[in-house]
């Protein structure tokens, strides 16, 4: 049994059942808005559960504690970039590649790793400006890249 499928926009706007084109933008501007701010909602509980994470992390902390950590980070940076916050999901593509160093012999990485958490605290928090979380965003992935053993 095959899915219904959604009507095209040309099906939305003509025939019997029309909805005027301005109605449908007004709709999806709604939409858009309810996303973003369960985004909000949804980002501020990813954080929370970053800082659990966080709390105990250290180079010896056992390898299952660093994946959970890393599918949190993940999930905050992939439901970012759905959510329109560029600048957070690149706040935590950059906190996904510090997780992708090694851990043995890297005083910096777990301090770099809290200025990470700490930018998202701050950018949820709406203390800044966009423009101020890309730059925030672009400094976290030039301490990452002092912090690569290949840099």
């Amino acid at each position: 049994m095959s899915k219904p499928t959604r009507p095209t926009l040309r099906q939305r706007v003509s025939g019997p059942n029309a909805v005027p084109i301005t109605q449908l933008v007004e709709r999806g501007a709604k939409a858009a808005e309810r996303v973003n701010e369960q985004f909000q909602d949804f980002a501020r509980e990813g954080v929370r559960k970053l800082e659990a994470l966080m709390a105990n992390i250290t180079p010896a902390t056992p390898p299952e504690s660093w994946g959970a950590l890393q599918a949190a980070v993940q999930d905050l940076r992939s439901s970012a970039a759905t959510g329109g916050q560029p600048a957070l999901s690149r706040m935590a593509k950059s906190w996904e590649k510090a997780l992708t160093l090694p851990r043995a012999g890297n005083a910096k990485l777990v301090p770099v790793m809290h200025l990470h958490l700490d930018a998202l605290r701050h950018a949820l928090a709406h203390a800044a400006s966009a423009e101020e979380n890309r730059a925030v965003a672009e400094r976290l992935e030039a301490m990452v890249q002092h912090i690569s053993p290949t840099a």
